[in-house]
């Protein structure tokens, strides 16, 4: 390696460095404002099957509205 492009690496290094312990900081001084609790009254299961009969009935009224404008 040539001396001109292991110093450009060294410095490449050393700045990829500090962008890593700045994102650190920032993700502490993040975790320290806010909390994420969870919802006791939340079901996945019910959330994804309420999300599946809702693409279920937009896709009957499109396909209704298809009908219809033919």
């Amino acid at each position: 390696i040539p001396f001109d492009q292991g110093i450009e690496m060294a410095k490449q290094e050393m700045q990829g460095q500090l962008y890593k312990q700045k994102q650190e900081e920032v993700v502490s001084q993040i975790k320290e404002q806010y909390k994420v609790e969870p919802n006791e009254n939340f079901s996945l299961a019910e959330y994804l099957k309420a999300d599946v009969q809702n693409e279920e009935k937009k896709k009957a009224a499109e396909a209704e509205n298809n009908n219809e404008t033919k």
